[in-house]
């Protein structure tokens, strides 16, 4: 029913929508956070808030299904991961908690779970092991 909604096939083609890349970066960098320097890991962090602010993000999601639906709320949780790795907790937890009482179950989830390995990760860094959730 659904791939009925999709528009014809288009010339083949590589490029990812913006938000894929985005999503890609920011768990690339999730998974390096624990590598970087200091000032790298203040770099990423300032990029990553950067990034926040566009009022595009996640907006290109809808692949013409249903242009209204945006991907913002994975982005930011995912980004919010990302600077609480990165150090910036006050940051990530004010995103997480904004979507904490969102509309959409799914979203709670995420935020329940992203808040959860953040709190996980704090825990195991202060005990001296490194260890990500």
């Amino acid at each position: 029913m659904l791939l009925r909604k999709l528009p014809p096939a288009a010339a083949p083609s590589i490029r990812l929508p913006v938000f894929a890349q985005t999503l890609h970066i920011l768990h690339y960098l999730i998974e390096i956070a624990h590598l970087l320097s200091p000032g790298l890991r203040e770099e990423a962090a300032r990029k990553t808030a950067l990034l926040l602010e566009d009022p595009r993000l996640g907006a290109d999601w809808g692949s013409g299904v249903q242009a209204s639906i945006s991907i913002r709320w994975n982005v930011e949780l995912t980004a919010a991961y990302l600077l609480g790795l990165l150090g910036q907790e006050t940051d990530a937890g004010r995103i997480v908690d904004a979507y904490g009482n969102d509309e959409h179950v799914y979203v709670r989830n995420m935020a329940r779970i992203i808040g959860e390995r953040l709190a996980n990760n704090r825990i195991s860094t202060t005990s001296g092991k490194v260890s990500q959730a």
